[in-house]
């Protein structure tokens, strides 16, 4: 399935048109893993909607159902070049709780995770991609470090981010996937 970098909006219709399964062929296949291995899941992936892209974190329940999605709604760099932003922010039920569901750089805006936890998020999660902000020797990023702990701690509820790793293109992907405690 296509990655973050997805290069243009060209080039990932032409993807599509080549044969690259769509994004209910994803959803479908997380499903039928979470079924199998009866777990529950938060997964990142490109949803289509309305002749747009939306860069969207579905949360699935241990038994393969949608509980709910949640569309990036801070766009930052190349994310303007191919995905719209999302409008809404509301955590999803689940079997632990109200899931407060941020994609990538909406943690950057305290807004977000402050309605979720506002909202009745009982904690919250994270698909993301940090970039590498130092060299390719020794990547690194700030968010983890610093930005994830401080929200859980700013709004009560903890967090967990799973963070992309490795090289996707030209872009560095630090991993560091953290769970934090409120």
């Amino acid at each position: 399935w296509p990655a973050y970098c997805i290069g243009s909006r060209t080039a990932y219709d032409d993807a599509r048109a080549a044969g690259l399964p769509s994004p209910a062929d994803f959803l479908a296949e997380m499903r039928d893993l979470c079924r199998t291995l009866r777990l529950a899941l938060c997964c990142g992936y490109i949803e289509e909607h309305a002749g747009r892209l939306f860069n969207t974190a579905a949360l699935l329940a241990s038994d393969g159902t949608l509980l709910g999605t949640h569309r990036k709604c801070f766009l930052w760099a190349f994310d303007h070049d191919y995905f719209t932003a999302g409008s809404c922010v509301v955590p999803v039920d689940s079997a632990f709780g109200g899931a407060g569901l941020m994609v990538c750089a909406d943690a950057r805006l305290p807004e977000i995770p402050a309605a979720l936890a506002a909202r009745g998020a009982d904690f919250l999660l994270q698909p993301t991609a940090w970039v590498n902000a130092a060299t390719p020797a020794r990547p690194w990023n700030p968010q983890p470090d610093f930005l994830i702990r401080s929200r859980a701690a700013e709004f009560g509820v903890p967090c967990a981010s799973a963070s992309k790793w490795g090289l996707e293109g030209n872009t560095l992907f630090v991993g560091s996937s953290l769970i934090c405690n409120a």
